[in-house]
């Protein structure tokens, strides 16, 4: 065929320069052309079916994506695989699952019945109602509209004049009642709110104990939460799996787009999903130094990663281009089990989103061994940020990696005794977990990139006197005589707000400078 017959055959059917590569068409996307069958039996117009192709691949539309989600605020290249749903009415599904939430890895199920009471009635329309705004003290986190991203932090961490003192966070904590925080959420443009609301005031076990509630939190949602729950089949979970008492319950609730940064817990969690959706990139604890990057023990940031999942910066970050995780779209009604030390990347996928975290104890669970390095980590950091303060942590690590800290080390000191002991401790503790042979290798992933000032945090930043501040200039209307001798104008100039320095008589006077009855000529002579 000629090129003039693949330019007629291309103009026929609408698509103008598709015989040169180039794209020329006039039409709108999607737009259906009649074809030469439909004119011959003289249709001019072809009506549009309603049937499209969905704008979501069919992979990610059976795992509970929908079109006109978000896109993942993460690179597409981390999310390797799903974390399969199991159905608890599935009796393989559900053994399979067991076994999985056993080994300490993620595990999904769909069809429980530990919140079906709470679902369609948690709405934050019934909680704003339910609890009312008789209370204020629910801390609400705020954050710019632009970001939509909650980063929690530890203020009693935050120290001015630390290199790791973070000026001005970048979310916000308020404390508002949950009516008023509804009314924020549709009229707010320019900040975004989310509320956490803790829900327990004590641990406790289910089945064999009633949950201890907070007082604030009103006489329904605290009858909602001890009846619609299914604590029996939440009693059997943790039994069968060795788990320890329920320490924390929080509820959480959003709005569209709402990103919780990559960071881990150290305890065990169960995500349970109430009203809309959300996407969790989960991330094992085994990449933490290899490429996950998390803050220090002693920054406020703790526990969350340095790494931003939106726009990261791989010059100085190069590791996470390797990192990779697994991702879960939860539903109503879903309940997503997140080991401890993993790394969740929560975002939001609906106008409303409400959902529990369940906090529990380690019970007879043993530790992972993926979660070794972390652990071990933050043991250190915490004995060596005591004993050597924030700068001198890292830099007494390095030299143990490289074999050069006895160097430094006064043998005839009480203090060269002591760095003596903490620096057997470190070997101590790396060589008995992780391994003898890898004592240097890991305190040199343990500190690469870490324990160093975090100046991008305060890179924006600015004082407020420097904004808002401006110099004030007085006038000054004395005369010559007046600068010159200010005490014989006192009164005056103390009327019209100038300062004059009090007069020293060097002559005894009875009731000025000496006592009254006191005799003026051997006053001061005795």
């Amino acid at each position: 065929m000629g090129a003039k017959e693949e330019t007629a055959k291309a103009d026929v059917l609408g698509i103008r320069g598709a015989a040169t590569g180039v794209l020329e068409t006039k039409r709108g996307s999607g737009r259906i052309t009649v074809r030469k069958k439909q004119l011959e039996r003289g249709e001019t117009e072809v009506k549009w079916n309603g049937r499209r192709i969905a704008q979501v691949a069919h992979e990610n539309l059976v795992q509970g994506e929908k079109p006109g989600d978000p896109t993942p605020r993460y690179p597409k290249e981390m999310a390797r695989k799903w974390v399969e749903k199991e159905n608890v009415d599935v009796p393989v599904e559900l053994s399979r699952s067991m076994v999985r939430c056993r080994k300490g890895e993620p595990v999904a199920w769909k069809n429980a019945t530990l919140v079906q009471g709470l679902l369609g009635k948690w709405t934050l329309e019934y909680l704003a109602v339910a609890m009312g705004k008789t209370n204020k003290g629910h801390e609400v986190l705020v954050s710019d509209a632009e970001k939509h991203r909650f980063l929690p932090y530890d203020g009693r961490k935050n120290l001015y004049g630390s290199m790791y003192h973070v000026r001005e966070p970048e979310t916000i904590r308020m404390n508002m009642s949950c009516e008023e925080y509804a009314e924020c959420t549709k009229k707010w443009r320019e900040k975004r709110p989310r509320l956490s609301l803790k829900l327990l005031k004590a641990d406790f076990m289910p089945g064999s104990q009633k949950p201890h509630m907070m007082d604030d939190l009103g006489r329904t949602v605290k009858e909602d939460f001890c009846d619609c729950v299914d604590w029996e089949w939440c009693k059997n979970l943790l039994l069968v799996q060795g788990f320890g008492t329920v320490n924390d319950c929080e509820l959480q609730c959003t709005t569209k787009n709402a990103l919780m940064p990559a960071r881990y817990e150290e305890w065990d969690s169960f995500f349970v999903q109430l009203t809309g959706r959300r996407r969790v990139l989960l991330v094992d604890p085994s990449q933490a130094f290899d490429g996950m990057y998390p803050y220090p023990v002693a920054h406020p940031y703790d526990q969350g990663s340095m790494v931003d999942f939106d726009h990261p910066d791989y010059g100085q970050w190069p590791k996470f281009s390797r990192t990779h995780g697994m991702v879960c779209i939860m539903e109503p009604g879903d309940v997503l089990y997140v080991p401890r030390f993993w790394f969740r990347h929560v975002q939001t996928l609906d106008e409303e989103e409400v959902s529990l975290e369940m906090k529990v104890g380690p019970g007879n669970r043993t530790l992972q061994e993926a979660c070794f390095p972390l652990a071990v980590s933050r043991l250190l950091e915490t004995r060596l940020v005591a004993a050597e303060g924030l700068e001198g942590a890292r830099l007494w690590l390095e030299r143990i990696a490289n074999g050069e800290d006895m160097d430094y080390v006064d043998w005839k000191t009480v203090p060269g005794y002591k760095r003596i002991q903490l620096v057997q401790m470190v070997r101590d503790e790396v060589a008995d977990v992780i391994g003898k042979d890898a004592v240097a290798s890991f305190l040199l992933d343990m500190i690469d990139g870490r324990m160093l000032p975090t100046p991008w945090l305060n890179q924006n930043f600015r004082e407020p006197l420097y904004l808002q501040d401006r110099p004030y200039y007085v006038d000054d209307t004395r005369t010559e005589w007046e600068r010159k001798y200010p005490e014989l104008f006192r009164k005056r100039l103390l009327q019209e707000g100038y300062e004059v320095q009090p007069t020293v008589s060097t002559v005894p006077i009875p009731g000025y400078n000496m006592p009254t009855d006191a005799d003026w000529r051997t006053w001061g002579l005795e």
